[in-house]
């Protein structure tokens, strides 16, 4: 009985942190990009058979980023940018940091760099991309390899401005997420060119998570958890008969 006890209180915490990830899914169904947590049940039940009915408790799964290619929704912002394929955007912070995301919807600065919508330096083969102040953003457009081209002045043709410095790592479920929309590398990950990545312009990949299936999940795992606490109830409730009839 104590046997069943841990385990169902392993259940119990299973469902808790399933429940946390569920909420964070939800909340990034309207984010650009963003990649779902999930917890699988099927791994805990694995662990219950594997370990059998002789060992208390069992070990909490670890989440998984879901690193599945998200839907692309047109915009028709020049600015907004997406991948396809495996890959991301590479941009870095105010203290050098590159951070790694999906996220393209980007914005120039006052001084014409190309900037995420947090203010992140988005990062090009040979650095920072900078458009001149003089040039129509609203005219930009982007080969599938990356490179940013803006209209020439005077001669009706285009001219690079740079090219978007695309990434990938081995092992991406080693990549520390650190918000929504970005990943850091872990230490022993490197970042290498990602040329399987493809760019499109007046697009943003949309969450890979759907608001219905999340929704169904949430209530699923509120049900298994609501039904762990009535097992704690009942075996509470017949060790306390078990040990009324010893005494």
């Amino acid at each position: 009985m104590l046997s069943g006890l841990y385990k169902i209180g392993s259940r119990l915490m299973f469902e808790a942190q399933r429940q946390e990830h569920i909420a964070q899914n939800l909340a990034g169904t309207g984010v650009s990009g963003f990649k779902g947590v999930h917890l699988s049940a099927r791994t805990f039940q694995r662990q219950l058979d594997e370990q059998g009915q002789t060992t208390y408790g069992v070990d909490i799964a670890e989440p998984m980023v879901d690193f599945a290619q998200g839907g692309l929704n047109r915009t028709g912002r020049a600015l907004d940018f997406s991948l396809s394929g495996p890959g991301f955007f590479q941009v870095q912070n105010a203290d050098g940091t590159t951070f790694l995301t999906r996220n393209g919807g980007f914005s120039l600065s006052p001084t014409g760099t190309l900037v995420t919508s947090e203010g992140h330096t988005v990062l090009g083969k040979g650095g920072p991309i900078r458009l001149d102040l003089t040039d129509d953003a609203t005219k930009l457009e982007v080969t599938e390899q990356g490179e940013i081209l803006v209209p020439a002045k005077g001669d009706g043709g285009m001219r690079s401005v740079g090219t978007l410095d695309l990434g990938t790592v081995e092992q991406p479920d080693s990549l520390v997420r650190i918000s929504a929309s970005y990943f850091l590398p872990a230490p022993e990950q490197t970042v290498s060119p990602a040329p399987g990545a493809r760019v499109a312009n007046g697009y943003q990949e949309q969450s890979n998570t759907s608001p219905v299936r999340e929704m169904a999940a949430m209530i699923q795992s509120l049900r298994e958890f609501e039904s762990a606490q009535r097992m704690i109830k009942i075996l509470t409730e017949l060790s306390q008969d078990e040990n009324q009839k010893l005494a």
